[in-house]
């Protein structure tokens, strides 16, 4: 649980140049608050990893990727299951300025323990060894793309970029130092990176997660996690709200009390209105409010957030005809005609210019014309590592 004597947080302490910094100032800070709390099962809680236990394992990882000639702009490839030692590899790569490849393990045998070892000897390795502060516009990790569309390409996200987009996340968020995150998103995916890792600590607050392999055998795990550690911000996609709605048996539902839920953001799939509203009746009870859940859309190309619903806003849907949304042409139809497909608004962007485009003109579409979503800011990240040249009109 947070420490209730910390010192409030100001404005200031939010903001970082890089990650790297953030983490070296809360360390000082805010020494043996707790910043990652993990339960491997989805119930039982490992000791919480503290801003000061970070830094220092996190040293210990660079001082030795430093001994074995791991050069600045070299990469790692992380495969490690979630948990403390994930985060402790891939602070201690940004601390190197080694570019870390989150990746997921394929089978268990395969299982690298390069990182975990040199973790288990940081205390000793990195006291007498002090990080160089990575430049805003070097590259932090590659974060390879989801495939679905494509080839998955690794993104080149530089510190400037998670700079850019942890503020932007913070500040549409409505994110301070009271906020507690929970969830179960797997590190290697943008969403669960930068929401559950990245974000809390450029903060300064407290992130609670569990294996995605829980939350799928047990999904009450994710909702009695928010429940007992008085979570505030939780990230998912789609199915997992409907998969709660299914799962959860109403005596699981009598010993949850989500009232401490503020934001719930469902995105990284195509978002159903009938899906949000089946959870928000289904566990109102609880204390779950409708407006907590916020709809958003992002991409690894522009770090993570794009746009997002205001918060403590109601979410809106509308209704268009079928047909003429894939003939390019977007018609309002009345919700309960047969034609109806029932889109969800992901809200604005005020920190980035977002344009619906006609890919072959390369204009802004007029009202009405469906076209391709467009992005342009400090959030779009450098490219595609080994694909040179600017970004691809279509992605």
């Amino acid at each position: 649980m947070l420490d209730e004597s910390l010192p409030p947080a100001t404005p200031d302490q939010f903001h970082h140049e890089t990650v790297v910094d953030a983490v070296r100032a809360h360390a000082e800070r805010l020494p043996d608050h707790p910043l990652f709390t993990f339960l491997p099962d989805g119930d039982e809680a490992e000791p919480p990893l503290t801003f000061a236990a970070l830094d220092a394992r996190a040293r210990g990882v660079a001082a030795s990727l430093h001994a074995a000639r791991a050069e600045p702009g070299a990469r790692a490839l992380l495969l490690f299951e979630p948990g403390q030692e994930f985060v402790v590899a891939f602070f201690g790569c940004l601390y190197a300025g080694v570019v870390a490849v989150p990746t997921y393990l394929p089978h268990p045998a395969q299982r690298a323990r390069g990182l975990l070892r040199l973790a288990g000897i940081a205390e000793g390795a990195g006291t007498d060894w002090s990080a160089p502060s990575p430049e805003p516009k070097s590259v932090a990790f590659l974060q390879y793309t989801s495939g679905s569309t494509g080839r998955p390409k690794g993104v080149m996200v530089t510190h400037g970029n998670l700079t850019h987009n942890s503020d932007f996340i913070r500040t549409s968020l409505g994110m301070d130092g009271s906020t507690v995150v929970v969830g179960w998103l797997p590190p290697y995916h943008d969403m669960g990176l930068i929401s559950m890792i990245i974000v809390p600590a450029m903060m300064g607050i407290h992130s609670v997660s569990m294996p995605t392999v829980a939350f799928l055998q047990s999904p009450v795990r994710w909702l009695r996690a928010i429940s007992t550690y008085r979570g505030t911000l939780s990230a998912a996609p789609n199915f997992a709200f409907d998969l709660c709605t299914r799962k959860v048996t109403d005596e699981d539902r009598a010993s949850l009390d989500l009232s401490s839920w503020r934001v719930a953001t469902n995105g990284a799939e195509p978002i159903r209105a009938g899906s949000v509203q089946r959870f928000s009746e289904a566990f109102a009870a609880t204390g779950f409010r409708p407006e907590t859940i916020v709809p958003v859309y992002g991409l690894a190309e522009s770090t993570l957030l794009v746009s997002g619903t205001p918060v403590d806003r109601p979410w809106v849907s509308r209704s268009f005809d079928e047909d003429a949304l894939e003939h390019g042409t977007a018609v309002s139809v009345p919700a309960d005609s047969p034609e109806a497909r029932v889109l969800v608004s992901c809200g604005t962007s005020p920190a980035l210019d977002v344009a619906i485009v006609d890919p072959r003109a390369r204009t802004r579409c007029r009202p009405g014309q469906v076209g391709e979503i467009w992005v342009a800011g400090d959030s779009v990240a450098a490219g595609y590592w080994q694909r040179p040249g600017p970004w691809p009109a279509s992605s």
